[in-house]
């Protein structure tokens, strides 16, 4: 918010006197950089401008900004998850009774990991789980065009998204195999606006950084902190295979960063490779 707030979009993403990248710099896609100056500006209109003063804000810890962070998440939260996860059961079960459908809603919603991540390290999780679940009830309800816009949104919110990346993709191809009446023709051509779709909306997220024109492309920077595999392949506290096994074998170190990323990419290959 901070940032976002006080800098220009263009240095959102850039190392300046002003943006400190090694402090909890910008390292997630544009939308939630929107939506942290959305949130912002609600700091602003609500009388707590010391939440994003530019550097004085930081590891300001008052009631009053804790109540606010808590409540962007909650509103968040409602805006974007809580109604998709009631619409979604609603569309996936609707002969079960309102009683079992509350009940597996609630289940939902008090998983731990939700409250734990986004109500208590501020993530904003659930609103990039939000926009998959939305994009998932537009898929069950046919409206698969703008299943894609929502499913592209969730991704330019976090880029955690792109672990279900798959699964929709070969689902699109599927819709597009199966309304096609067999005909290749029409195949393609609903395969190709599936790709209109997603490129357009990608774009209309990274459009502000495609117009910036300087010797170094602009969105090239915005990329690289999206994904900075010059960290390595995992941060403190992250659980994957790559955090397990380097306290056997120091990968970055051993292999250096180009390999490691090779690995990586090999790895994913493999998981993803059809049994």
């Amino acid at each position: 918010m901070e940032i976002t707030n006080n800098v220009p979009m263009r240095d959102w993403y850039e190392p300046t006197t002003d943006n400190d990248l090694q402090y909890w710099g910008l390292d997630y896609p544009p939308l939630t950089a929107y939506h942290s100056w959305l949130c912002g500006q609600a700091a602003h209109m609500l009388g707590i401008p010391q939440l994003i003063e530019l550097h004085t804000s930081r590891g300001i810890e008052t009631s009053d900004t804790k109540f606010f962070m808590r409540m962007t998440v909650i509103v968040s939260d409602i805006i974007f998850f809580v109604s998709a996860v009631f619409i979604f059961f609603a569309i996936a079960y609707p002969k079960q009774s309102w009683t079992v459908r509350s009940t597996a809603i609630f289940c939902v919603l008090i998983n731990p990991l939700f409250i734990i991540i986004d109500h208590g390290h501020f993530q904003y999780n659930c609103v990039s789980l939000g926009l998959t679940l939305w994009s998932i009830n537009a898929m069950l309800t046919q409206h698969y065009y703008i299943g894609s816009v929502l499913f592209v949104l969730s991704i330019c919110f976090k880029q955690m998204a792109l672990f279900y990346a798959l699964p929709f993709f070969f689902y699109c191809i599927g819709i597009a195999r199966q309304e096609s009446g067999g005909q290749t023709w029409r195949m393609l051509y609903k395969i190709a606006l599936f790709g209109v779709v997603v490129i357009a909306t990608f774009y209309a997220a990274f459009s502000p950084w495609l117009k910036i024109q300087r010797d170094q492309s602009a969105l090239l920077q915005v990329i690289h902190r999206i994904f900075p595999f010059e960290r390595g392949l995992f941060e403190d506290k992250v659980a994957n295979v790559w955090c397990c096994t380097n306290i056997a074998v120091k990968w970055r170190e051993v292999f250096g960063v180009r390999f490691t990323k090779l690995f990586a990419l090999l790895a994913t290959l493999l998981g993803c490779a059809p049994c």
